[in-house]
């Protein structure tokens, strides 16, 4: 993509650009007739009346991104630089507003269900009870409550896990199993990151270090696109009766991808146990990057909709069905093949990199009840800068061809974000070494 062409321009007609980045102002709801109508003065052969139209463009904030056309279509040079310049402006707006904690302001009592459908509609994160989760009366008071925090409060206040159903691509409050493992849980930003202490694992001679491994699980807010998770040994310390906790194998580095769109990985992090006279608590503190899709917009294609040729945009990305089949297998049941093409308005990511495989993981069929359907497998092709092509295919589904939409999510803007936790308190060893 573009990030500088002229930008400059942008910066001294309308004031610092980073300002509007760090602090949006709040907008009422975008109104689309005027915001072609400002388009239309951006591509106005008077310099005057560009900047005005660039200033309020600017000033109704990340909401009109749907509504900016590809560059092309702008008559003048000046109006399809200008739009480029703008959504980049935009766009990374909108990714420092998505790399925050969603908040929740709720003071009410009402049953727990009811709760976590009010977190779900403030903060637009999937989050549901377990159909079998009992269903009690709670109290809460969260003024700007971080999501992850107003989550684990009703966790904890229902005895339940946080586990995520890649089916329904959303995470759901199970109860908690009878002798299964306890954690211990950190909030950072839109993150939820859980420690689980192992036991002390002997080495081969005596005068080895024993080595504890403590396993981590990172959990995005679902309203995100995490892709991959890179992590340094060498960032992680910890400390027990103010002796260090060293990493086993402080040279190594991960990067990790969160697989099919889910929202949860796991790290297991090994550490030289040092011999200590009270190991009842202990704190470990590290750090790790996130590489997220800030921005993702999702195109679907109904019944109607899924046929060769048809195209679907969304803000700077364009998807077109080549094919699409739906024809009963041998079984009995329905098998699919979705071909299509994706397209970015500006070159797009870079898809020569090894992370195109995640605009290749976009592609799930909706079925009659709602429900989210994974592809079987699929191919893949680079088509051109900026575009891909991609065959699903699908097996094994119930219905008729007419009862399945196809979607598509595309990642749009990309951004690494840090995330540093701090556990406190947590338990030592299992005093059982294993071989």
């Amino acid at each position: 993509m573009r990030w500088n062409s002229g930008l400059g321009w942008l910066c001294c007609t309308c004031g610092c650009l980073s300002a509007f980045a760090a602090e949006p102002a709040q907008s009422p709801p975008v109104d689309a007739a005027a915001v072609k109508a400002l388009l239309q003065r951006v591509d106005s052969d008077q310099a005057a009346e560009r900047t005005a139209a660039v200033r309020e463009l600017l000033s109704l904030g990340s909401e009109i991104l749907p509504l900016l056309p590809p560059p092309e279509r702008m008559e003048s040079a000046a109006g399809r630089d200008l739009v480029v310049d703008l959504r980049n402006v935009l766009e990374r707006r909108q990714a420092a507003e998505s790399a925050r904690a969603a908040t929740v302001s709720l003071n009410t009592t009402a049953p727990a269900r009811e709760l976590i459908a009010a977190i779900t509609q403030q903060t637009g994160n999937r989050v549901a009870f377990a159909p079998e989760s009992a269903d009690p009366s709670l109290t809460v008071d969260w003024t700007a409550r971080p999501f992850w925090e107003t989550v684990d409060d009703i966790a904890v206040k229902t005895k339940s896990q946080v586990v995520w159903n890649p089916q329904a691509g959303q995470f759901v409050l199970g109860p908690l199993a009878e002798n299964g493992p306890r954690g211990m849980v950190a909030h950072a930003g839109p993150f939820r990151v859980t420690a689980q202490v192992g036991k002390l694992k002997a080495t081969a001679t005596d005068a080895s270090p024993s080595i504890l491994r403590v396993q981590t699980l990172w959990q995005a807010e679902p309203r995100l696109r995490p892709l991959f998770f890179r992590i340094k040994p060498s960032d992680w310390q910890g400390t027990v009766d103010e002796k260090a906790v060293s990493p086993w194998n402080p040279e190594a580095e991960y990067e990790l991808p969160f697989a099919d769109g889910t929202r949860e990985l796991t790290w297991p992090l090994d550490l030289i146990w040092p011999e200590v006279a009270d190991s009842s608590t202990w704190t470990l503190r590290g750090k790790a990057m996130v590489h997220l899709a800030a921005m993702t917009e999702t195109i679907a294609f109904d019944a109607i909709a899924l046929r060769p040729n048809v195209q679907r945009r969304r803000g700077g990305v364009a998807v077109r069905i080549r094919k699409a089949e739906f024809r009963p297998g041998e079984d009995g049941r329905l098998q699919a093949t979705i071909r299509i093409q994706v397209s970015y308005d500006t070159g797009g990511p870079a898809f020569e990199s090894h992370r195109a495989g995640v605009f290749y993981q976009g592609g799930s069929l909706q079925g009659p009840a709602g429900q989210r359907i994974s592809f079987t497998d699929m191919e893949a092709t680079q088509e051109a800068d900026g575009a891909i092509g991609v065959e699903y295919r699908f097996r094994d589904l119930h219905g008729r061809g007419s009862d399945f939409q196809f979607r598509y999510e595309a990642p749009t803007l990309f951004l690494d974000v840090p995330v540093e936790v701090d556990f406190r308190g947590l338990p030592g060893p299992d005093s059982t070494t294993t071989g």
